[in-house]
């Protein structure tokens, strides 16, 4: 996937994704660019299509069916790969323009709530 995604102001994006929020989760992380939306909450990662209001370009997954994530970074331009690992689907990858204290802060997250 060569669509990165930039961190942006939490919830600025909030009215495409709130109804699929449950009562008290908090978003931790959101990333997006022209096209695409990647959001992290304390329950579940969603990735949204932001050219489309169809449901079916809403993918939501709960942070408890992730079973381990592969991390590769080009250091030089801070681009991230993600793949998450989700049995039944195999995997999911996010990349990401991200500096080095947002990563450590992701993926310091990611794997508390994953592990």
């Amino acid at each position: 996937m060569e669509t990165y995604l930039n961190v942006c102001k939490l919830l600025e994006n909030l009215n495409r994704y709130k109804f699929l929020l449950t009562e008290g989760e908090q978003v931790k992380f959101e990333y997006c660019n022209s096209e695409s939306i990647f959001v992290v909450t304390d329950q579940r990662i969603i990735c949204i299509n932001k050219n489309s209001d169809s449901l079916d370009n809403y993918v939501i997954v709960p942070l408890s069916k992730i079973t381990g994530l592969f991390l590769q970074v080009n250091a030089d331009t801070m681009k991230c790969d993600i793949d998450f690992i989700i049995p039944g689907i195999e995997k999911m990858q996010i990349s990401l323009f991200i500096s080095k204290e947002n990563l450590e802060k992701l993926v310091k997250f990611l794997n508390n709530k994953i592990n």
